[in-house]
Parts: structure tokens; sequence; C-alpha cells
């Protein structure tokens, strides 16, 4: 916070707030994030999306995400699990029409550490705005996170992707839909 003398005398405090894409948003923090990039890109081009963690209040040895996608503007390529700071290993993946099932554990260990828990692929198909989203919830095929101490659950707190715009790349005129 700062200290400003307005045009009367008066003293006026002044509070910078400074956000970005990789700010941590909550405790036991689980967020699909729009990798640099990718906002932007032209249909047959590549999206990535990362799910990341933040701000945990526990260890964690596993994860689970369900998400969905649009089907008309995206196809879902791969999901790559992280080898640092923690091995996560796949240990499920499901994708039907545009519900995607996705889970991960740590092979003998935990971490506490904010970073990219797996890295989403996806290939643009035609022009448009979408995005890529946690779905609701439903036990027991929910996002969460697993507490390494008991295998107890952390709900986290569920964050959009934010936008992704798909473009013409010709720059004259699009030749899709």
């Amino acid at each position: 916070m700062g200290m400003q003398r307005n045009r009367n005398g008066w003293m006026v405090g002044l509070l910078l707030i400074v956000g970005g894409a990789n700010a941590a948003f909550a405790v036991d923090d689980l967020a699909l994030v729009v990798a640099p990039g990718s906002t932007t890109v032209a249909p047959g081009n590549v999206v990535t999306v990362r799910l990341d963690v933040a701000n945990l209040s526990a260890a964690i040895n596993g994860v689970q995400i369900r998400i969905s996608y649009d089907t008309a503007r995206m196809t879902l390529i791969d999901v790559a699990p992280t080898v640092s700071p923690a091995a996560w290993v796949e240990i499920s993946q499901t994708d039907v029409a545009s519900a995607v099932d996705w889970a991960a554990v740590i092979t003998g260990g935990s971490t506490s550490a904010n970073h990219t828990v797996a890295n989403l692929t996806f290939l643009a198909i035609t022009e448009g705005v979408t995005s890529v989203s946690f779905r609701a919830d439903a036990n027991p095929l929910f996002t969460k996170l697993t507490r390494e101490s008991d295998n107890g659950t952390l709900l986290p707190a569920k964050t959009d992707s934010g936008t992704i715009t798909l473009v013409c790349s010709d720059g004259l005129f699009c030749n899709g839909v």
C-alpha cells in the first residue's frame, strides 16, 4: 500500500493488487489454465491446457478430474502427467462425448508444492470461442485431491480454464462455419 496526498492535503491510501495466470485462487486449488500461446489459435493447431495445483493444506498423493469441452471446436489428443516435482502416473482416463474423467497418483510419495499435475492437449477443429471446464460433481466420480496421510478427500476450488478463441488462419476470410 502506498500513500499519496490529494489536492486538499489529505493522505489517501493506494492499494495495488497484482494477479496473473499463475496466481493461486484458493486453498487446495486445482485449476485448468490455458497455456501461453494457446489462448488464440487457428483450426488445425494444438491447444494446451495445464492442470495446476496450488496452496495445498496437506500433502497429496492423488488427483481425479472431471472436465468437459466442446467437441464441435476441439478434439482431445492426450493427457500427459508431469514428472516434476512429483512423478504423477496416470491410472485411468475415459473420454466419451466430451466428458473426460482422468485420475493419477504419485507412486511411493506425495507433494505439497504448487505445480502442474498434467498437460491436456487438444486439436482445434473450427472457428469460435470455447473453453475447457470442470464438470459438475457426482459422487464417487468427482474432481478431487487425495490427502496422503489418510487417503481422505480434499475438494478444490474449481475454476474455468478461461477463453480459447479459434480463428481462421489465412487472415482474409473464414473458410469454416
